[in-house]
């Protein structure tokens, strides 16, 4: 990583937002958990796959919804990436997006997909330069690319590790990773927020069953 990206990214993710990053990551994981300990009957058949879309978009929900809270500190929006309805939560800070995966280590990239490699094309060589507009189809200004990655233990419900990691133009290697620690205050899930990430979950979890059958 570049002298130019490094100082973007070190003055983009601050103590305070990587805190934040960190808060409601863990926040979409305890409500996922509380979820699947409120509904065990319910998802007793669900396999790993469906498990893994439901931590992402609780995940992505908890992401979400503090991008539009007064003390938010960072901008959230959602992009659609097909024809099919389906859409992907972008964190935004000055310099930088970043969106969110899973991975078994801070070592690792998220799946590959194709508005991943589009979003990449930023970190061209430190000096991000193009954007692509998904509904538009268009090319314009484009800012640097990073991923918010996390671990989750199936057996044990644990999250494992929640890390920022800055990946290559061609989306093939991590240029830049910074392991975020907890806020030496770290609450319970609020009441409100496992409520409402429970309720979105649900509806997406009804969704992918209609998709099934």
């Amino acid at each position: 990583m570049n002298h130019t990206m490094r100082e973007a990214f070190n003055e983009d993710y601050t103590s305070e937002i990587k805190s934040s990053i960190y808060r409601n990551v863990d926040y979409g994981i305890m409500a996922f958990n509380k979820f699947l300990q409120g509904n065990k009957k319910f998802l007793e058949n669900a396999d790993k796959c469906t498990l893994t879309r439901l931590l992402s978009h609780s995940v992505n929900t908890s992401l979400f919804d503090a991008a539009y809270t007064p003390e938010a500190v960072f901008k959230a929006e959602k992009l659609s990436t097909n024809g099919f309805g389906q859409s992907i939560v972008l964190i935004t800070t000055p310099h930088f997006v970043s969106s969110t995966g899973k991975t078994n280590s801070i070592h690792e990239l998220p799946n590959k997909a194709n508005y991943k490699m589009k979003l990449a094309k930023g970190n061209h060589y430190g000096d991000g330069q193009y954007f692509f507009n998904f509904d538009n189809e268009e090319i314009s200004d484009q800012p640097y690319y990073s991923n918010i990655i996390y671990g989750y233990n199936y057996r044990s419900m644990d999250c494992t590790h929640i890390a920022l990691i800055v990946p290559d133009e061609k989306y093939k290697s991590i240029l830049h990773t910074v392991p975020l620690e907890a806020p030496t205050h770290l609450d319970v899930v609020p009441d409100t927020v496992s409520e409402n990430i429970g309720i979105k979950l649900l509806t997406e979890y009804e969704n992918i069953i209609k998709k099934v059958e």
